[in-house]
């Protein structure tokens, strides 16, 4: 066996794998893998590649940089299982039990190019190569989560108006009430840094049902009536605090 030397879309096993400290000290996932097919996009179907010399390579995939978690962190959790609660648990995990699908991309560095594992995904994910990365359900339904305030304003925003003989004049629409902010929560942070901290801290046993049902509720406790963009970054803060109270590890 040795190194895969071409670009494209293959799925095969994990050989091994751990948690190291990358060059400048970021925590990285280094995972042995071991192809067993590769996405043939002329034909459009996964072709057996265990007969191919060339079927290994490493992948040294970064979970946490200068601007926080990676979305190669986020595909980690999504293929292994992993909580992200600890680097020990994830170091824990059996990779010998991991199937998954991985890209490789040429990457060229001081004139050598060398192939370099890119993207990792779930075994079963359609390949798309370096199109469109689709988000799946469970992506979705977070999505929905996060926005189904706006989602439900913008909703009734769209539909049409139905036409009369003539003009009708629009009934005032009453100001929408917004919670004063409490002295137990001070700060500011954005909507998305605080749906981020809430992901990140979870108790263990909080499923997604569980968790967007008190996110939903804090929006309306704090903010009734607002659409997502017009929530302050104080009272996000405020948001934050009030779920994590709920049901999120302390710290």
């Amino acid at each position: 066996m040795s190194l895969i030397n071409r670009t494209g879309t293959f799925r095969g096993d994990v050989l091994d794998a751990g948690v190291v400290l990358s060059k400048n000290d970021y925590p990285q996932y280094v995972v042995k893998l071991l192809a067993a097919e590769y996405w043939d996009t002329d034909e459009q179907k996964w072709v057996n590649w265990k007969d191919v010399e060339e079927n290994e390579i490493t992948a040294f995939l970064t979970l946490f940089g200068s601007t926080g978690e990676t979305l190669t962190c986020k595909q980690v959790k999504k293929v292994t299982g992993w909580s992200g609660v600890s680097f020990t648990e994830l170091n824990g995990i059996d990779p010998t039990k991991v199937c998954l699908q991985f890209r490789i991309e040429d990457n060229e560095y001081k004139g050598k190019v060398t192939q370099q594992v890119k993207w990792v995904d779930v075994y079963d994910a359609t390949p798309g190569g370096a199109g469109i990365r689709k988000l799946d359900a469970n992506e979705l339904k977070q999505l929905d989560a996060k926005y189904r305030q706006t989602l439900a304003a913008t909703a009734k925003k769209a539909a049409p108006a139905k036409a009369g003989p003539k003009a009708i004049k629009k009934p005032a629409i009453p100001k929408p009430t917004v919670a004063k902010p409490t002295d137990a929560a001070v700060g500011k942070c954005t909507m998305q840094e605080a749906w981020d901290d809430v992901c990140d801290s979870l108790s263990p046993g909080v499923d997604d049902d569980k968790r967007d049902g008190v996110w939903m509720g804090a929006i309306e406790k704090i903010a009734k009536n607002l659409l997502l963009e017009d929530i302050t970054e104080e009272q996000w803060f405020q948001i934050m605090v009030t779920v994590k109270d709920e049901i999120c590890i302390p710290f």
